[in-house]
């Protein structure tokens, strides 16, 4: 499979992200035919560009929107693991809602601390379980048979328990 892809992240500092001018798409200012056409090899199709000004806006929008004092927002890692969009809202005091040990270890790489990253993994496995013990990392629960064996290995623990009412598996 000779599937590439490629991510640009820039900010564009209130000007308008994407632009039609003579003919040509621009990104912030840089010409997107350029980007495709050079011959870095980091510059493949599909190519996904961020606004990171934009992340950043929307994502303090949400923390303004919230009025508790004392809270805590998660970005779910599996939207997009772009390492500099994760830092962005990380910066911003978001932690890393993981639902792999893979985005654990890849929040972590990316200067999470484990104390910021809540693992949610559904299905989870006896093996997933136990390395995010290992790698100092919350759990989410949700089910009463992972939260025996959670209790059974780890007694006196904190964990977080997910309820889904009247939800029937």
């Amino acid at each position: 499979n000779n599937y590439h892809s490629s991510e640009i992240t820039m900010e564009t500092h209130n000007q308008e992200p994407l632009e039609l001018n003579n003919g040509v798409y621009t990104f912030g200012g840089v010409n997107l035919l350029e980007l495709l056409a050079d011959d870095d090899p980091d510059h493949k199709t599909p190519l996904y560009i961020y606004d990171l000004g934009i992340v950043k806006r929307q994502a303090q929008r949400l923390i303004d929107a919230i009025p508790w004092e004392n809270k805590k927002l998660l970005f779910a890692m599996k939207q997009n693991f772009n390492p500099s969009i994760i830092q962005a809202v990380h910066r911003l005091g978001y932690g890393i809602d993981a639902v792999s040990v893979n985005e654990i270890k890849w929040s972590i790489e990316c200067g999470v601390s484990p104390d910021e990253i809540l693992f949610t993994g559904n299905n989870m496995t006896d093996d997933e379980m136990r390395e995010a013990v290992k790698l100092g990392i919350r759990l989410n629960i949700d089910s009463l048979s992972r939260l025996i064996k959670y209790g059974t290995a780890y007694p006196g623990t904190k964990v977080f328990v997910r309820i889904n009412p009247d939800i029937v598996a």
